[in-house]
């Protein structure tokens, strides 16, 4: 079976849940966008990941489990994850 583990973590927690449940599952974990802290805001933040997004996107196809790990704002999934 074939699983993919994606995720957007801003402060580290959810790369870190994201990378233990790939190295459990055999496969790695795939970072849909990787921002700076500082400056940018959450929209600056999620503009750039769009060529992590793609890698992403291409490794859920095909996929029999794509588990997908990501933040909340304002209890509002984030963009990326909205779009994935």
């Amino acid at each position: 079976m074939k699983t993919v583990v994606v995720y957007r973590s801003r402060s580290g927690n959810t790369k870190g849940i994201a990378e233990l449940m790939a190295k459990k599952l055999g496969t790695k974990a795939l970072p849909v966008n990787l921002i700076s802290k500082k400056g940018e805001g959450f929209e600056g933040g999620a503009r750039k990941g769009e060529a992590f997004f793609e890698e992403a996107l291409e490794a859920c196809k095909g996929a029999d489990l794509a588990i997908v790990g990501t933040s909340v704002s304002s209890r509002k999934r984030t963009p990326i994850s909205r779009d994935l």
